[in-house]
């Protein structure tokens, strides 16, 4: 019996090993480009394609919703990076994942988002970026390419530092 219980306990240990050194897998550029052509609702009422808002530079998406308590802690952070970034060219726009409208409005005004928010009520860009949890931020460089996908404004700073030029 304990042989047994042993032999099972290293099957286990084995797989938990297997599934942990697997790669998760991010997007393909073939995903991105996909989601870059889809067409969102703006807050302003307008619809627009991420490639049509991002065509000829740097963009960071921020995705979020208004369930998720780290999505609220980040505003403040993405809000800077936005006024310092956004000067320099860098589009920045927050993408809010399967809210309705009216949630979405009152998340932005209660927590004082600045910079342009799209609603994926369907959830249609995030699953083409692959995310996997939020608040999340995508960031492609000015020939539509993804250079990574992270969960922290300071790792956002580091990518746009190699992208952009004297930064």
């Amino acid at each position: 019996m304990h042989r047994y219980m042993v032999r099972g306990l290293l099957i286990v240990l084995a797989l938990s090993l297997m599934v942990s050194c697997t790669p998760r897998g991010g997007p393909t550029q073939s995903d991105v480009d996909e989601a870059l052509k889809i067409s969102l609702k703006k807050l302003d009422g307008t619809s627009a394609t991420l490639g049509e808002l991002g065509k000829g530079k740097v963009v960071v998406l921020d995705f979020w919703a208004s369930w998720c308590i780290y999505c609220k802690e980040s505003v403040p952070e993405v809000n800077k990076l936005y006024e310092d970034y956004g000067s320099k060219g860098v589009g920045i726009y927050g993408i809010n994942v399967q809210d309705s409208e009216a949630v979405a409005r009152e998340f932005v005004k209660d927590n004082g988002i600045k910079y342009p928010v799209l609603l994926d009520t369907d959830g249609e860009v995030a699953q083409k970026f692959r995310i996997l949890g939020i608040p999340a931020l995508a960031v492609l460089d000015s020939e539509g390419r993804l250079k990574d996908v992270v969960h922290g404004v300071e790792e956002v700073e580091g990518i746009l530092g190699k992208l952009l030029p004297g930064d």
